[in-house]
């Protein structure tokens, strides 16, 4: 079998995966950073197609321990819910308040419906992780429905042309380098090409932020046996078909396959990017939270303290928590569900 280090004396196969990353660094530098904020005014409001929930995901791309504080301060802000701190975390209560629901965002909703089994309270603490991390997976799902596309692009045609050309490349080069061995060589390499790239993407989906909870030690046990047991069976599974190609064609192609799969799985996410229409929104919620740190931050201090939720129908409460306004309720109940995260 021919020398693993072989692609690396050979430009005809590191060539390619240079020119690949290249074409990713220009599309990133073009297409994939975020446009700079231009002058921010203070904003005296939120804007009224953002909830809470959403203002955060719109600054930070994802969800996490604080989005679900917002939200739950928000529900209680409307009427839903009554929150009482305990021992050990939080007590919530539904509230007969059916109209109020009616002026929820989507993932506000999903949350409040999804909380509670019957009339019995819902009890929130560090302790019950995977009632936190289902709630706030629930809302990022609503929000990627709502929000990508509209003020986040994904630049997924520029990703698309880079797998394309990568399949073509490889499946060339595999009839070129198989010898006799042409059929077997060019059919390894798509079903390496389609089955690592899919798992692939599984893998930086679900296993890797399980496998970064669990070494945060926010995981369930046995969520993490189960991550650790794909992990294994993805690598094992890749790492036979990748020996197969190397012996039907050559060590060097196998290398430089595998090096096209990693490239264009790696740079997927960094070229997600804000729409014009995200730049405005941002820059909005930036003149709003500076409006909140100048003039809202002493009220909030004094009228929540971390052993005292928020009884007014205020707002700013909510997009305070989301924003990260500090303030004495928001920060206790966010930390009470720190390790509720969806990765960025």
């Amino acid at each position: 079998m021919a020398d693993w280090t072989q692609w690396a004396a050979d430009p005809r196969f590191w060539v390619p995966l240079a020119i690949l990353f290249a074409y990713y660094l220009a599309v990133w530098l073009v297409k994939g950073r975020d446009p700079a904020l231009g002058t921010i005014v203070p904003q005296y409001a939120p804007s009224a197609e953002l909830s809470p929930a959403a203002a955060r995901y719109l600054v930070t791309t994802g969800s996490d321990g604080r989005s679900l504080a917002a939200v739950l301060a928000r529900l209680a802000a409307c009427g839903c819910v009554t929150i009482e701190p305990d021992a050990a975390g939080y007590r919530i209560t539904r509230a007969a308040n059916p109209d109020a629901a009616k002026q929820l965002a989507p993932e506000e909703a999903a949350v409040l419906e999804s909380m509670f089994d019957g009339d019995a309270p819902l009890h929130l603490a560090p302790s019950n992780a995977n009632i936190t991390s289902r709630l706030v997976a629930g809302i990022q799902k609503s929000l990627q429905q709502r929000l990508d596309g509209r003020y986040f692009t994904r630049n997924l045609r520029f990703v698309a042309l880079g797998i394309a050309v990568s399949f073509v490349y490889a499946l060339v080069r595999a009839v070129q380098s198989a010898g006799r061995e042409v059929f077997v060589a060019f059919f390894l390499t798509l079903w390496v090409l389609f089955f690592m790239s899919m798992l692939g993407m599984i893998v930086c989906v679900n296993v890797v932020p399980a496998m970064r909870a669990a070494f945060r030690g926010t995981l369930e046990r046995s969520k993490f046996l189960k991550a650790f047991a794909v992990l294994l069976a993805v690598t094992a599974m890749g790492g036979i078909g990748v020996y197969s190609l190397a012996k039907a064609s050559s060590a060097a192609h196998a290398v430089v396959v595998l090096g096209l799969i990693v490239m264009n799985i790696a740079w997927a996410p960094a070229l997600r990017a804000l729409t014009a229409e995200g730049r405005g929104a941002r820059e909005q919620l930036e003149g709003f939270r500076r409006f909140l740190v100048s003039v809202e931050q002493d009220p909030l201090n004094c009228l929540n303290q971390p052993d005292r939720p928020p009884q007014s129908k205020e707002d700013y409460l909510a997009y305070a928590i989301a924003l990260d306004v500090r303030e004495a309720w928001g920060d206790h109940l966010a930390s009470t569900f720190f390790n509720a995260v969806v990765e960025r």
